[in-house]
């Protein structure tokens, strides 16, 4: 027998007869305090299955910001090339040889 996963979540691919596989589907996020998924809002991008949010592209969000959170602090960028945006989580948020608020000092 299948178990339905909960209202906001899905499974990344159909006929998973889990709730283990359930999880946020693209272009939404989890958050945590209300134990749901949320539509992905400006400034991220989401499009991992149940992975927390990513920065796009002339945005910035602060060095150890949460990304499970109703609210994400994510802030618009002077421009592109110092907030290049995320490919994976891994990626800074600023492009090289920027840093600080809006990734708006240079580095040293």
């Amino acid at each position: 027998s299948c178990d339905l996963c909960n209202s906001t979540f899905s499974t990344e691919n159909p006929g998973a007869i889990s709730r283990a596989l359930c999880g946020c589907p693209v272009g939404t996020y989890f958050v945590t305090e209300e134990s749901r998924c949320k539509l992905c809002t400006e400034g991220v991008q989401c499009t991992l299955f149940d992975m927390p949010p990513l920065v796009a592209e002339h945005f910035y969000m602060p060095v150890g910001a949460r990304r499970d959170v109703s609210k994400l602090d994510v802030y618009e960028c002077a421009s592109a090339r110092e907030c290049p945006g995320q490919d994976n989580h891994d990626d800074a948020v600023c492009a090289a040889g920027f840093r600080g608020i809006n990734c708006g000092k240079c580095e040293d």
